[in-house]
């Protein structure tokens, strides 16, 4: 009758079912989110991407698409998009390219965990969906390249700052750790191709 598509309707619907419910938690109680300044289309968006929908507790191929709403997921979600901190921030914009890289976090146990406790930026979690081997691969290849970057300047300093022996010190512990990993590593490779 709208000319929209079914599965767009259905989305708006649950959505709105969802939003009642964050609507009759009081919007979390969180400082200046009331129904004037909650953007709807974030629930709408956001149930079109499939980790963010299962994290919410919607299936949208259910008969009851939230009859496993997941409440306090629901309410982080919430918090993500409206709570501020520090600099007036949220957490997480509302655009797609940020509830895309939600989606990806979400559906990844590591990303997800990092970005759950706080501790990761959303494209610090974001960089964790990555595969393990790249990201250490960036990682080895930065820590050169800051070196390389140090090594350039060495000449033009006249002093070194006081805790300079211990960064040194750490910097090769960390390195011999590395290539002692690499090289146990590569020697049960060896001794599982001769058995």
């Amino acid at each position: 009758m709208i000319g929209s598509r079914r599965d767009y309707v259905k989305r708006i619907v649950v959505g709105y079912s969802v939003y009642e419910y964050i609507e009759r938690k009081a919007f979390f109680k969180i400082p200046g989110l009331s129904e004037e300044s909650f953007y709807f289309n974030y629930i709408a968006d956001s149930l079109n991407k499939s980790a963010i929908s299962e994290f919410l507790g919607v299936d949208l191929d259910a008969e009851d698409p939230i009859n496993h709403l997941n409440g306090e997921n629901v309410k982080q979600w919430t918090k993500w998009l409206f709570e501020k901190y520090g600099e007036n921030q949220t957490r997480l914009k509302g655009r797609s390219a940020d509830l895309t890289k939600l989606n990806a976090i979400l559906a990844n146990d590591i990303a997800k965990n990092a970005f759950i406790d706080n501790s990761a930026s959303l494209n610090e979690a974001f960089a964790l969906t990555a595969d393990l081997h790249d990201i250490f691969r960036v990682a080895v290849k930065r820590a050169v390249s800051e070196l390389e970057r140090a090594d350039s300047l060495m000449h033009r300093l006249s002093t070194f700052y006081l805790t300079l022996n211990d960064d040194l010190r750490s910097i090769n512990k960390l390195a011999r750790k590395i290539k002692t990993a690499k090289d146990e590593l590569q020697d049960d490779e060896s001794n599982g191709d001769d058995s």
